[in-house]
């Protein structure tokens, strides 16, 4: 019998765990830093918008804040596309995408830096050093309780949270999936024995017979094993696609007549 659902019903766990443990260290955060949650997502889109708020500088101020205020942003914002970029495994034109975007914003980023150093006597590191540093300081920040470092800290963990909890979705769907394939396969193998009720070889027929017997099996202990990983959250009827529905039914009659054959 296929282990399936005992590795969906696994992957399900865990993720619900992480989603619980992540939580709890965004409230302690939140307690450590005495803010409520209007807080954390006044923070979350001032990181999120932070390379587009570049441009709302210019002519409101000097050429050095402006460079500054750039090269922060782009530094969060390749940051968070290497993030993604490393998550990123369901398509190889994405990730292409994604390594256009990164080389862009680092050339940008290199750009900018010089431009601050022959402005100023601010010195940085190269791009691919300042890259290999989470949380860089930078020397013109105010270190305060809601400085960028701060605020970047609450924006990752409101992102972890929200990346396992589109896992947990991402689980759910798989295991409407492997259930609705499994009750399409009962029900075909139901269809072929009415076919081959009159005249079949008795052979044929008890094959197709104890192979609907397995089916019909594997149909209950997933229905079991993803109703109890789902705590009751979701029945199982709740996972089926509308057109599996009355199938379902038609494979338990099924199981039930398989029994009364092999009693027979």
């Amino acid at each position: 019998m296929s282990n399936m659902d005992k590795i969906l019903a696994q992957r399900y766990a865990k993720a619900v765990q992480r989603v619980a443990d992540d939580k709890l260290k965004l409230e302690e955060l939140k307690a450590e830093l005495r803010i409520d949650d209007a807080v954390i997502q006044q923070w979350v889109t001032e990181v999120q918008h932070w390379p587009e708020a570049n441009s709302s500088l210019e002519g409101e101020a000097s050429r050095e804040v402006i460079l500054k205020k750039k090269i922060e942003g782009l530094y969060l914002s390749v940051m968070q596309r290497k993030h993604r970029l490393y998550r990123q495994t369901d398509s190889n034109k994405r990730r292409h995408k994604l390594r256009q975007k990164i080389a862009e914003e680092k050339a940008a980023l290199s750009s900018a830096i010089e431009e601050l150093r022959e402005q100023t006597d601010i010195i940085l590191p190269a791009v691919d050093e300042l890259l290999l540093t989470e949380n860089f300081v930078w020397s013109w920040t105010y270190l305060g309780p809601t400085d960028l470092r701060t605020k970047k800290a609450i924006f990752d963990q409101v992102m972890v949270i929200r990346r396992m909890q589109e896992e947990e979705q991402i689980v759910v769907q798989e295991m409407r999936r492997h259930l609705n394939s499994l009750i399409g396969v009962a029900g075909s193998l139901k269809t072929l024995l009415l076919d081959q009720s009159n005249g079949a070889h008795c052979g044929y027929h008890s094959m197709l017979r104890r192979r609907l017997s397995v089916v019909n099996a594997q149909v209950h202990h997933t229905k079991a094993s993803f109703s109890l990983a789902l705590h009751g959250e979701m029945t199982s009827q709740d996972m089926l696609s509308e057109d599996r529905e009355e199938q379902v039914s038609d494979v338990e009659d099924t199981s039930d007549d398989d029994n009364d054959i092999d009693s027979s």
